[in-house]
């Protein structure tokens, strides 16, 4: 299953304004973030979230790992978006992981370089 979970940082009132404020508050949006997530980690799925803020990276890493999962992130964003990023879960019981790497797709073309060299 894939989620946008909407950046902790970016679940502003005056954006959202037909939005009950209560529902844009952080914690409430991370409670129900992680209780949607529930029955997915008990069929075991896989998981990949998108925007997730450095803020919740945490709590999903303890989530997680209480629950029998390896959570692997990449964060990409500014501080304005809570350096947000994407994430990555799977059942160890189920998965391996026999190692990780996290690149910048653009950044690992040969092509990048000569334009830059170009410029």
């Amino acid at each position: 299953v894939s989620y946008n979970v909407l950046s902790s940082h970016l679940s502003q009132s005056w954006y959202f304004w037909h939005n009950n404020p209560e529902d844009l508050d952080p914690k409430t949006r991370l409670k129900r973030v992680l209780k949607k997530l529930q029955p997915m980690v008990q069929r075991g799925a896989i998981i990949c979230l998108q925007e997730c803020s450095m803020d919740w990276t945490s709590f999903l890493h303890a989530f997680f790992q209480r629950r029998g999962y390896y959570f692997i992130h990449s964060l990409y964003g500014k501080q304005f978006n809570g350096h947000m990023g994407i994430g990555i879960a799977f059942p160890s019981a189920r998965y391996d992981l026999n190692a990780v790497s996290i690149q910048r797709v653009a950044e690992s073309k040969s092509w990048l370089a000569a334009e830059n060299t170009a410029a």
